[in-house]
C-alpha cells in the first residue's frame, strides 16, 4: 500500500459494488486500524460504510467496523480503529469496503494511487476484479505498521 493519491478517486461506493485492497502478510500480525483517504463529494452523506477483512487463503471474512458517512472528513486521510484481527504469515488478505445503503448522491469514495502502484501481492479490486493501482491507505498492526506491506511517506 501507499499513501499516494495521485490517481484520483475510484468512484462512488454504491450498494451494488465492493472495493478492496489486497495485501500479503509476511509475518504474524494483528490489524488494529487503517488509515484511508476518503472523499465525500463535498457533502454530508448519511450512508454507512462497512469494512471487512478477507483471508484469501481460507475465504474467511470478518467484519472489522461499520461507520457512518457523516463521520468521514472530505479529502483527508482518516484513521479508523478496527476490531483487532489476527493475520497469519504468508497469507494474502483483502480489506473490503462496501455500503449497503450507498446510492448516487449519498455515497463515499476512496482515493487511489497511480496505475503503476500495484504488484502481484498488493493491488486494489473493484467487485473482485484486480486493478493496476493500490488504494491510498495504510494498515496498522500491533507492531505499528505491517512491515513489507505499507509505505508510509
Amino acid at each position: 500500500f501507499n499513501n499516494d493519491s495521485s490517481g484520483g478517486v475510484i468512484g462512488q461506493i454504491l450498494s451494488n459494488n465492493e472495493i478492496g485492497q489486497v495485501f500479503y502478510s509476511p509475518s504474524d500480525n494483528t490489524i488494529i486500524g487503517i488509515e484511508t483517504k476518503f472523499a465525500t463529494y463535498a457533502r454530508k452523506n448519511s450512508c454507512t460504510l462497512e469494512i471487512q477483512i478477507k483471508d484469501n487463503e481460507t475465504g474467511e471474512i470478518s467484519k472489522l467496523v461499520t461507520i457512518s458517512g457523516k463521520e468521514i472528513t472530505d479529502n483527508e486521510f482518516q484513521y479508523i480503529s478496527v476490531k483487532p484481527q489476527n493475520l497469519e504469515a504468508g497469507h494474502s488478505y483483502a480489506i473490503l469496503f462496501s455500503s449497503p445503503d450507498g446510492e448516487d448522491g449519498n455515497a463515499l469514495t476512496i482515493y487511489r494511487g497511480a496505475d503503476i502502484s500495484s504488484n502481484n501481492h498488493n493491488y486494489a479490486t473493484i467487485d473482485g476484479e484486480k486493478q493496476p493501482f493500490n488504494l491510498s491507505m495504510v494498515v496498522y498492526s500491533n507492531s505499528d505498521i505491517i512491515p513489507s506491506i505499507v509505505k508510509k511517506e
